[in-house]
């Protein structure tokens, strides 16, 4: 009933996935599952360096849920 966020830290392979996918911190431990579900099926355009795809570690993004009541306001974290 609340809004929050987690930060979020992954590796992404050559080929442009997500893998070792973790929730570093989450304001509300029920938005973790989600956030590494959705971070999972993202895609990114690989990293060229020498002409060659390679790989990037430490990548980190935050993952904000903005939670509405039913009259459209934001709840607030």
């Amino acid at each position: 009933e609340r809004s929050g966020h987690c930060q979020m830290m992954f590796d992404v392979s050559a080929q442009g996935k997500p893998y070792n996918v973790t929730a570093v911190s989450c304001s509300q431990s029920l938005f973790r599952s989600a956030s590494i579900k959705a971070v999972q099926k993202w895609n990114y355009r690989p990293k060229v360096q020498n002409r060659q795809a390679v790989s990037r570690s430490g990548v980190r993004t935050l993952i904000t849920f903005r939670l509405a009541d039913e009259n459209g306001k934001i709840i607030p974290e």
